[in-house]
C-alpha cells in the first residue's frame, strides 16, 4: 500500500481536510495539487499554512498554531517525518504522528492519525 493510498484512506475514513505546513508549500497551492494528483492522491489539498518568518522549519509549530487558530480548527492532527520546531508549541506537538523520514506513512501510523482525529483539540494551539 502506498504512502498516497493511506493518506487518501485517513480522509476517506475520518472527513478530514489535507492542510500542508511542509517546504513543499513554497512551490504554490495549484503546483502542490498537480504534483500529488500526478502520484495518485485522491483527496483534495484544501490549504497551506501561512509562512511565519525566515526559518520555515524553525516556525512550523507556530505556523500550524496560527493556522488552527485563525480558521477554529476543532481537531487535527500533524504528520510529519521530522518535528522540525512542532516541539516548540505544546498543543501541536501533542497532535504529531511523526514518521520515520526513509518510509514515510505507514499502515501503522494511520491507525494513530486515526485516533488523534477523533479526539478534539485540547485547547487554543
Amino acid at each position: 500500500r502506498s504512502r498516497i493510498a493511506r493518506l487518501d484512506r485517513i480522509v476517506a475514513e475520518s472527513g478530514a481536510i489535507i492542510v500542508v505546513s511542509s517546504t513543499w508549500r513554497s512551490h504554490g497551492l495549484s503546483v502542490l495539487r498537480e504534483e500529488l494528483l500526478e502520484h495518485g492522491l485522491v483527496a483534495p489539498i484544501h490549504d497551506v499554512t501561512p509562512v511565519i518568518g525566515t526559518d520555515a522549519a524553525a516556525e512550523r509549530g507556530n505556523e500550524i498554531a496560527a493556522y488552527v487558530r485563525e480558521h477554529a480548527v476543532v481537531r487535527f492532527v500533524v504528520v510529519d517525518d521530522g518535528a522540525h520546531g512542532i516541539f516548540s508549541v505544546p498543543s501541536v506537538c501533542a497532535r504529531l504522528v511523526q514518521t520515520p523520514s526513509d518510509v514515510g506513512l505507514q499502515d501503522e501510523h494511520v491507525s494513530k492519525v486515526l485516533g488523534v482525529l477523533s479526539r478534539p483539540a485540547d485547547g487554543p494551539a
